[in-house]
């Protein structure tokens, strides 16, 4: 995929209901596969960007709101005792990890 389908693919994950970000700030519900499809875009874009100096703002924007969603996700189920949100906790701060993780990269000049 070349760049702009990259971002169109960030985008439609984050900004639909039928991707990854509006389910889960909405209604909690953390859709792997579509998590799976986030990252690996935003992974093939940072590669995409890995010799220029800008990237775009649509995908800034998104990967923005993207972590601020996880923290927040994570602090609701931080703050409930139930013994089936102890999984949530594991994969919410591992998606945490790993897109903070992606988002250094992005942002690092190498």
């Amino acid at each position: 995929m070349n760049r702009q389908d990259l971002v169109n693919v960030i985008v439609r994950l984050c900004d639909t209901e039928e991707g990854f970000l509006i389910p889960l700030r909405c209604s909690r519900l953390f859709k792997t596969d579509k998590y799976t499809e986030l990252v690996t875009a935003l992974q093939a874009y940072n590669k995409v960007i890995s010799t220029e100096d800008t990237i775009d703002k649509q995908v800034a924007h998104r990967l923005f709101y993207l972590l601020r969603i996880l923290e927040d996700t994570l602090a609701l189920f931080n703050t409930t005792a139930a013994d089936d949100s102890e999984h949530m906790k594991g994969v919410l701060q591992s998606a945490v990890v790993e897109c903070w993780e992606i988002s250094e990269e992005m942002f690092t000049l190498t």
